[in-house]
């Protein structure tokens, strides 16, 4: 019994130690970033697969996500803009159908007719009204353009990356025969 568990890590050990594995950890470890993760809080974060490859791989990507990040910052600083000029509550929120738009606290059931003319688009909920603003939706739809162009060119990097992975499969086939043997 502990000759086939020790022929069983030797096999393992042979198996791994193939160069071709290195190369591809090596490759992957180049390209992926390890912090790519979802979290709930911040504009940028909703988008995390535009984010999964690393800077540096392809300046075209990269210039995108700058984009992005440009026209959350200009997001942002808007909504603050906005609630310091007119001195109401402008929460920004982002849901698939409207883009980043503001919700405002609402005081009386005709709240969304006493809004500011720069507000469009109002639409009264029972606790807040969602509405935006011209240039709140333009800055929404370039954000959208950019994360979108940083996507199609993340999904692209990624399949190149699993198009050579898959040409040098025959390391990852010999780890699991290998295995296979030691069981069998």
């Amino acid at each position: 019994m502990v000759r086939d568990w020790l022929a069983f890590l030797a096999c393992l050990v042979d198996a791994c130690s193939h160069p071709t594995l290195e190369e591809i950890l090596e490759r992957i470890d180049a390209m992926i970033t390890d912090s790519t993760t979802y979290m709930r809080s911040t504009p940028h974060s909703r988008h995390p697969g535009g984010f999964a490859v690393r800077p540096g791989v392809n300046q075209l990507l990269d210039v995108a996500r700058k984009t992005f990040s440009d026209n959350i910052e200009d997001i942002v600083s808007l909504a603050e803009a906005l609630s310091a000029e007119h001195g109401i509550e402008c929460k920004l929120q982002f849901s698939l159908k409207r883009g980043y738009h503001l919700n405002v606290p609402r005081r009386a059931p005709a709240d969304e007719e006493a809004l500011p003319g720069v507000f469009i688009a109002a639409v009264g909920y029972r606790k807040v009204i969602a509405c935006t603003t011209e240039e709140l939706a333009s800055l929404s739809k370039r954000a959208q353009e950019a994360i979108e162009d940083a996507l199609v060119i993340t999904n692209k990097e990624l399949r190149a990356l699993l198009d050579w992975v898959r040409e040098r499969m025959d390391a990852l086939y010999a780890f699991v025969e290998a295995r296979d043997d030691v069981i069998s």
